[in-house]
Formats: structure tokens, sequence, C-alpha cells
């Protein structure tokens, strides 16, 4: 009601601007598309939990919970993973997991414009992008209100005041608290402690402060569901040991690359471009020979890892972005030690002959205005 009170005070405006009323309309279509999808969530979430000051935290963090995440793994993976890169950017996945930064993000408003018999430019067309994407979340919104309906039939209703009022959901609030304290302590205080320091250091110290936070998320989580500061049991302290052991698991996973993620290069059939940037300069390569010494390139900074992450070298970082021919991304991004000479051989060298190539030079000659 309260979109179609805006659409209808709009017309009029509208109509001044020499636009068709269907603008109008697919503005109430995408708002009612909008509404539904967090109305839907909003709903679930006030299933979950029985406390009406818990409801609209729990509404906030789910909706930025994906985003904050993935940017908070990246960087804190990024202080010893060689490779991981962190800029402030945060995957498509995330984004989409995350509605209201999704949205923003990717939902769009083009403006066609035309020109007039006087020469001026105005105002043709407005086109909305992402019908699809608001459709798929509108979709969502709908199942989120069965989804609702469901817990709302089946929840005790002695559960009201309760933080978590499902039963089911109980250890899943108990891990979330316990992981998410411990990833937000710990690139706090490595941003305070030891921003510029080596990759051994920046391990201990994170995984330090990574135990300390997930110790308090824990037992908050503890003291929030049982409404107690008596929460030290043996069967909480049994929980709490399982959770540092997944944790000790995961990081040292990571920190000895026992997944794979540092060593892993790209096979040349699966790229079907490859971006590279340096010192301000940047490339996209799509020639397969330019692609070759690319991976070339790759495999000689993995080899010199130990040189590269040397703190007494001056050092410039270098980011890899692949896009693979099925669709995903890959990004790494490395410090590269060098010595102020003009002739740079090694990984530098590379670079340099890679952003001069003549696909790379031929692409920076071209404009965007036709001549």
């Amino acid at each position: 009601a309260g979109t179609l009170l805006v659409s209808l005070l709009t017309l009029p405006v509208c109509l001044a601007g020499g636009f068709s009323p269907a603008v109008l309309g697919e503005f109430f279509c995408i708002s009612v598309l909008m509404l539904l999808f967090f109305y839907g969530f909003a709903t679930l979430c006030a299933q979950l939990t029985g406390n009406i000051l818990i409801l609209p935290v729990v509404y906030g963090i789910l909706n930025f919970v994906a985003v904050a995440v993935d940017f908070l793994l990246h960087l804190v993976l990024g202080y010893f993973v060689y490779g991981m890169y962190r800029d402030g950017m945060v995957s498509d996945l995330a984004c989409y997991l995350s509605p209201a930064v999704g949205m923003i993000a990717r939902l769009d408003v083009d403006s066609i414009y035309g020109q007039t018999p006087q020469g001026e430019y105005v105002v043709r067309q407005v086109v909305f992008r992402g019908w699809d994407l608001l459709l798929i979340y509108a979709a969502v919104g709908i199942l989120c209100i069965m989804a609702a309906l469901l817990l709302f039939r089946r929840r005790k209703m002695e559960s009201a005041g309760d933080v978590v009022a499902v039963d089911f959901l109980r250890p899943v609030f108990r891990w979330c608290m316990a992981l998410g304290c411990g990833l937000c302590l710990a690139c706090l205080m490595q941003a305070i402690l030891y921003w510029s320091q080596n990759a051994a250091s920046s391990f201990s110290t994170l995984l330090v402060f990574f135990l300390l936070g997930a110790f308090i998320g824990w037992f908050a989580a503890e003291m929030l569901m049982k409404k107690t500061f008596r929460v030290f049991g043996k069967k909480s302290w049994a929980g709490f040991g399982i959770c540092c052991a997944v944790i000790l698991v995961l990081m040292l996973g990571m920190r000895f690359d026992l997944f794979g993620y540092e060593r892993h290069i790209p096979k040349a059939e699966q790229v079907k471009s490859v971006s590279l940037s340096c010192s301000g300069e940047s490339a996209l390569l799509t020639e397969p020979e330019n692609v070759a010494r690319v991976l070339e390139l790759h495999r000689e900074i993995l080899a010199d890892k130990a040189l590269n992450q040397d703190p007494e070298h001056a050092r410039m970082d270098l980011h890899l972005s692949y896009e693979l021919k099925n669709g995903l991304h890959m990004d790494r991004s490395y410090p590269l030690a060098y010595w102020y000479d003009l002739n740079e051989t090694g990984e530098l060298g590379l670079v340099q002959d890679l952003l001069n190539c003549a696909e790379a030079t031929a692409a920076r000659k071209e404009i965007d205005v036709p001549v």
C-alpha cells in the first residue's frame, strides 16, 4: 500500500518529465519484490529468537554476515597464506548471500540518451538491470515465509524470551559465536599490534587471538542461552575443546598448505584470460602464448617464495586474476623482491616483458570513443 501511494504521488512528476507511466509500474514491481524478500527474511528471523531485543540484531547480522566473513577470512589468511588476495573486495557468492549488499552491488538502472532536433541530449528511456536476481530474491522470500510458518507451528511457547528459540539451532549459535568472535578478535588485534610483521609472527599471533576470541564467543553464547554466568561445566569445556581442535586443524592446514591453495596453478587449457597488474600498470592477456608465459611466471614466483617474503628486500605487489573457461575466477597477490635495477631479471623482468608485449601494448592504445 505504501509503495502504491508513492507511485501515485509520483505520477504527475513522471508525466511532466515526459516519461511513460510504465516506468512507475516497473518501480512498483521492483519495490514489491524487494519488500517481499526482506519481509519474508525478517519473518523467519523472528521465529529463530524469542527475544525482541535480539531480533533486529539477528536480522541485521544475517543480512551482511557472508560479506563480513568473506572479507575477514581473506584479511586474516592474507597475513600468512602466500598468494592470498586481500584488497577489501569480496566474492560474488558472498555478495549474493548478503542480500542488502547483493542488491546494491548487482541491481542497476541505465539511462538511454537521445538527441533532440535542437542538438540537446536528453534521457529517452530508463532500463532496469537485474530482474532475474530480484525474482530469485523474491522467491527466497516466499520460502522464508513458509519456513517461518513451519517453525511457528512447532515452536514451544515457553521459548518466549530465549535468545535462540529453536532447539536444534542452539549448537549452531554456539559455534557461530565462537568462530565469529575468534575471527573478529584476530583481525582487530593483528591490525593493532603486528600490521607489518612477517608471516611466522603473524600466524602465531593470529592463532592465539583466534583461540582467545573463540573462548569469549563460546561461553558468551552459553551465558546468553542459559541466562546465567554458571556455564563453565565439563560439557561446555569439552565442546570448546572440540572447537579449538577444529580451529587448529584449519589454521595449521592453511599455514602449511595442506589444502593445496598456495601451490595451485590452473592449467593453460582452463584459462580464458588473465589480468596482471603491478606498480600501477596492468594488462589483460588472452593469447595462448601470453597465458603460457603468465603461468610460467606464476611457477617461478612459487619457487622463490622465501626470497619474495624476505622483509629485508624491497618489494612490489603483483596481482594475477585468472578468468577460467568454466566461469569462475582465481585471484592471487604476491610480493616480488627487487633491487632497484633498471634491467630487472627474474620475476619482475618477466612481468615487465608481459606488460610490454604486443597484446598488452595494443590494448593500451585502444580508446573508448570511436574515431
